[in-house]
């Protein structure tokens, strides 16, 4: 790893090197790789380093010269991150553009095909579509086969099955999963495994939230 030009202070590469392996431990674990599970521990990791070595330049400034300027550090901080921050953002902003989310609280497979004609009569229905329903009520096969069918000519079909404490989940996974194998270009997302003690992200079952689960198409703009 190259050392800073023009650095005023001591540059340790072993300390930048072990908050790149934080940052990829971090990714690992959001990835859900069966090695990582731990990697979220990465984001402590990263910012105890950070603390430290900006800690480091800021009493190396003040044993040369006896003060902190901080208006300096902060530009150079600034200088350091903004770009890739601004570049991050307009990466995410552009990305947002071309992604269509239709999402309601309660919605049942009945209610699908409608919202299909919606998204299509708007030119919003793009050529990768993804699917979750199945938390409010179970369906037959020749129901989403049916409302597969609807989405016409589409590049990409993804299917996320459920995790929801009612009786109907296990028919509902079994569902998507046997037309998944079977339907053209469709993929099945499987959360109930990757939501497996995951708490956190649910409400709880004695919630008000937790009777009323959305079902939500989310597809590329046309």
């Amino acid at each position: 790893m190259p050392e800073p030009i023009k650095s005023s202070g001591r540059y340790m590469a072993g300390l930048d090197g072990l908050r790149a392996l934080a940052v990829f431990a971090v990714i690992a674990y959001h990835l859900n790789l069966a090695w990582a599970p731990g990697g979220l521990l990465g984001v402590d990791v990263f910012f105890v380093l950070s603390g430290y070595l900006i800690t480091d330049l800021l009493v190396a400034q003040w044993n040369r010269s006896g003060r902190l300027n901080l208006k300096d550090f902060w530009l150079r901080r600034a200088r350091r991150l903004l770009p890739a921050l601004l570049v991050m953002l307009m990466v995410v902003a552009a990305w947002i553009t071309l992604i269509v989310i239709d999402a309601q609280i309660g919605r049942q497979m009945f209610q699908a095909q409608a919202v299909t004609a919606h998204l299509k009569l708007k030119g919003k229905l793009g050529r990768r579509v993804i699917i979750e329903l199945g938390t409010n009520g179970s369906f037959t096969n020749e129901q989403l086969i049916s409302l597969l069918h609807s989405l016409g000519k589409v590049q990409q079909i993804v299917l996320v099955n459920t995790r929801v404490p009612r009786p109907w989940e296990g028919v509902v996974n079994s569902t998507l999963a046997e037309v998944a194998k079977t339907f053209p270009h469709t993929t099945l997302v499987n959360w109930y495994t990757a939501s497996v003690g995951k708490n956190a992200y649910f409400y709880p079952e004695k919630s008000p939230q937790a009777n009323f689960l959305p079902g939500c198409w989310c597809c590329e703009a046309a």
